[in-house]
């Protein structure tokens, strides 16, 4: 989005740069379906942030094996199950996907001879600079590279990047998303209104960008006193909504009337009522209806009914605690919300307890108390059963077909990989 305003491509980078799906265990279910480099935290993903300034042909994606033909379809870019793959020849760039305000690592690499580890302000790592090929070795992930380094008498200098970070986890971004998108992100955006805003609009603040096309009625209040507000081409504001930033409405999307949307992410072509604060939204996902959504991050294709809300915060004021690789794990957040896979369905008046997932294209109706596993009908006190996988496409068809898309080959592939994958979990449930 927005890359006509954004850096232009580094004339003189040449090395190829490789985003690595790190730490994916951390974001399912969400990361199921995509690599955590195609995670929008706060202002896009990194493959967006890197293409930004890196030309395509020297971008490589190393993903899970079930991710790669979507992905392929998706980027148009070189796509690999294995990072052993991509090793042979340096200088070559390898970054965390979780990485997010790497543009500074771009703006020294070309000036390193030698081996770079390069970790963020509290001592992350964030990526390795390889200045030479590391050729016969099965390195699956960044964490085995270092090593494999020093089993062959490379020695590794450690770099900091400040403004850069890795985040780590789910609550380790949503919580303080406004933080994320203030400082690490920070967008090049000065004040620029090239969009229509009717008059009786009320705009607050600096660094308000609204594109050409986008449209704001008069009563919508935008209030970036606290962070910048990015509007999109094509996206719609009504009246009587507010904006406290920092706020990105992505291309297509609708803001309605009486809505209240703060520090957070809005994909394209979403439709978003009620409140939604702390919160990442991927694309063409429907939140029309009144609620509350908070500090939580929500898939793509996701349809909440009316009354949707999810608790982020306990009656106790303890932190908030969560199911990881089958044991509980304390995030040390007060504030924290719910993880939505893509594809889920919400009837009206459901509720969702704090720190609960819900798997890819789950429906579920009541209360939520527990994590869903993906692609099961769950009621709560009643009789759950798996969603099967016919009718899961048949849906998703639906959808799409509502928005003028089509299923595609590859995105029809990968739900019934994820489908499959996920099995065991529908099977644990009983």
């Amino acid at each position: 989005p927005h890359k006509d305003r954004c850096e232009e491509i580094l004339g003189d980078f040449s090395m190829r740069v490789v985003l690595l799906d790190s730490g994916y265990e951390y974001f399912d279910p969400l990361s199921l379906t995509r690599p955590t480099f195609e995670m929008s935290m706060g202002l896009g993903s990194l493959r967006e942030e890197i293409l930004k300034l890196v030309d395509p042909s020297d971008v490589i994606l190393v993903t899970r094996p079930h991710l790669i033909e979507y992905l392929k379809d998706r980027s148009n870019l070189k796509v690999f199950p294995s990072l052993g793959e991509v090793l042979d020849e340096g200088p070559v760039l390898l970054l965390d996907g979780r990485g997010r305000g790497v543009k500074k690592v771009l703006e020294i690499a070309d000036n390193w001879d030698r081996d770079i580890l390069i970790v963020d302000s509290k001592g992350r790592p964030l990526g390795i600079y390889l200045a030479r090929g590391l050729r016969d070795v099965d390195v699956p992930d960044l964490s085995s590279i270092l090593p494999a380094l020093r089993e062959r008498g490379r020695e590794v200098k450690r770099e900091p990047c400040e403004g850069a970070e890795l985040i780590v986890s789910p609550w380790d971004l949503l919580p303080r998303l406004d933080e994320v998108m203030n400082h690490v992100h920070q967008p090049p955006l000065m004040s620029d209104v090239e969009g229509d805003v009717e008059t009786g609009a009320v705009i607050l603040g600096e660094r308000i960008l609204i594109e050409k096309g986008a449209y704001v009625e008069a009563g919508a209040r935008l209030d970036a006193r606290s962070g910048w507000i990015l509007i999109e081409k094509g996206a719609y504001v009504e009246a009587g909504a507010r904006l406290d930033g920092p706020v990105h409405v992505g291309e297509g999307s609708v803001i309605y009337s009486c809505s209240r949307v703060s520090s957070s992410y809005i994909g394209p072509v979403c439709r978003v009522g009620g409140e939604v604060e702390g919160t990442v939204i991927e694309g063409y996902t429907n939140k029309h209806h009144h609620g509350f959504i908070g500090h939580s991050y929500l898939g793509e294709w996701v349809n909440l009914g009316a009354g949707t809300t999810n608790s982020d915060l306990k009656n106790t004021y303890g932190t908030v605690r969560v199911w990881l690789g089958g044991r509980r794990v304390d995030t040390g957040r007060m504030k924290y919300g719910v993880l939505i896979g893509d594809m889920v369905k919400t009837a009206i008046g459901t509720m969702i307890y704090a720190g609960r997932k819900i798997g890819v294209s789950s429906h579920v109706y009541g209360t939520v108390r527990r994590d869903v596993p993906s692609f099961t009908i769950w009621r709560e006190g009643g009789t759950n059963e798996e969603l099967s996988l016919e009718k899961a496409l048949e849906i998703q068809e639906r959808m799409m077909k509502r928005r003028g898309m089509e299923l595609s080959r590859s995105l029809r592939s990968l739900i019934e990989r994820v489908f499959h994958l996920t099995k065991g979990e529908r099977e644990s449930l009983g």
